[in-house]
C-alpha cells in the first residue's frame, strides 16, 4: 500500500511519536503495508540506535534532527506521519499526500489536537493519538479522503488591501512602476 514513509516531529520533542515509530508493533505494520524504506525527521528525541541509517525486516530506516526544508521528504513519501504542526501538515496536504496527523499532547493548549480532528472530520487526514496510533494504522483507507482545497493567496492580499494594510508583494510591485 506504501513504500516510502514519512514520519516528522518539526521543531519541538515528540520522544513518544519516535520510539512508537521504531516499536515492533509499528514495524510489523509497516510491513504489512509493504513499506521499503522510512525516513524520519527526529529533531532532539533520541533513538537508541548505534547509526542514523540501519534496516529492521527489510525495511530501510533513516534519521536526521533537522533540515532547512522537508519539501523534498514530503514530495518522495507515499504517506506521512506527521506532528499536528499546521506547516507540515498544510505542506503535505498542498502536494496531496495521504496524511497521518498525530497531535503532540504534551504542548501547552493543545491547539495540534483542534486541527488534527478538524482535518479528520473534513476527511482531508487520518489523527491518531499515541494509544490509537497502532489501530489507525490498520484502518487507513486512502479512498475515504477528499483532496484539499489549493491556496488562495490572493484572497489574503485583498484582505489585506481592503484593509489598506500592505503587504511585500504590493510594495515591490508599487516600487517597481515608480
Amino acid at each position: 500500500m506504501f513504500e516510502r514513509v514519512f514520519v516528522t516531529v518539526g521543531t519541538t520533542s515528540f520522544q513518544q511519536l519516535i520510539q512508537l515509530i521504531v516499536s515492533d508493533k509499528v514495524v510489523d505494520q509497516f510491513s504489512k503495508w509493504g513499506v521499503k524504506e522510512v525516513r524520519i525527521q527526529g529533531g532532539k528525541n533520541n533513538i537508541d540506535r548505534d547509526s542514523n541509517e540501519w534496516v529492521e525486516r527489510d525495511i530501510k530506516y533513516s534519521l536526521y534532527e533537522y533540515k532547512p526544508t522537508i519539501d523534498e521528504d514530503i514530495q518522495w513519501a507515499d504517506i506521512i506521519i506527521s506532528h499536528a504542526g499546521a506547516g507540515t501538515t498544510l505542506e503535505a496536504l498542498d502536494q496531496g499526500k495521504v496524511l497521518l496527523v498525530v497531535p503532540n499532547e504534551t504542548l501547552m493548549d493543545n491547539h495540534q489536537l483542534e486541527l488534527a480532528k478538524k482535518l479528520e472530520k473534513e476527511n482531508y487526514a487520518f489523527m491518531a493519538t499515541i494509544d490509537t496510533f497502532c489501530k489507525q494504522m490498520e484502518d487507513i483507507d486512502p479512498s475515504v479522503l477528499k483532496p484539499f482545497p489549493p491556496a488562495r493567496p490572493e484572497l489574503l492580499a485583498n484582505y489585506l488591501a481592503q484593509m489598506n494594510i500592505p503587504n511585500k508583494k504590493s510594495k515591490l510591485n508599487r516600487t517597481k512602476t515608480e
